[in-house]
């Protein structure tokens, strides 16, 4: 019987596991192609802009990641007690902390940094390719895109912690209300066949 309930609560595990590297690969792919593209098409200063943005998506997701893990749980339950608005998707970020962070820090901010780095390479060997420089200029690049990333993660993980409940609060609002208008848009296009009394 143990056995068998092992198994039983194992495979949710597993599966869990390979949606998690499906989706990794899946979002990896995606940015990372996207990112080449749009370099590609886009001048010099924008194309460090959008490395730049990249960089600060990935800073952003950590630090909702880790204040996930360390928010407390009773200030939220006296606001969904009062239905404030995010309350509950709070509530449900700090239940659901594990998944939370290893959605926003190890898939979306870890491939923030490998996708900037992988930016910040193209652009910088374009550059000294179009300006017959060796790789030494893309080697400072990568290691300035590299600094920058960490220095915004450290500060980024300092940030979280302190303010954890706040940031759990503003990301729990957030996500009310995309949720509500998306809600309200379901409604608007359903048909209405309520006969009138």
């Amino acid at each position: 019987m143990g056995t068998s309930r092992g198994r039983g609560e194992g495979a949710p595990e597993w599966r869990r596991l390979v949606f998690l590297l499906g989706l990794t690969f899946g979002v990896a792919l995606g940015v990372t192609l996207l990112s080449q593209r749009v370099i590609q098409v886009l001048d010099l200063w924008p194309a460090f802009i959008t490395v730049f943005v990249i960089i600060l998506l990935g800073v952003a997701f950590d630090i909702v990641g880790v204040a996930a893990t360390r928010a407390q749980e009773p200030p939220f339950r006296a606001m969904a007690s009062k239905r404030l608005p995010g309350a509950g998707q709070s509530l449900h970020l700090i239940r659901n902390a594990d998944r939370v962070s290893t959605v926003c820090c190890d898939v979306i901010g870890d491939i923030g940094g490998t996708v900037s780095g992988a930016a910040g390479i193209a652009i910088l060997l374009l550059l000294a390719g179009r300006r017959g420089h060796g790789p030494l200029p893309a080697a400072l690049g990568v290691a300035a895109i590299a600094s920058l990333t960490v220095l915004g993660k450290a500060i980024g993980k300092r940030v979280a912690i302190r303010e954890a409940n706040v940031i759990i609060r503003h990301v729990g609002i957030a996500l009310h209300w995309t949720g509500w208008l998306a809600g309200s848009r379901r409604e608007n296009r359903k048909p209405r066949n309520r006969r009138s009394t």
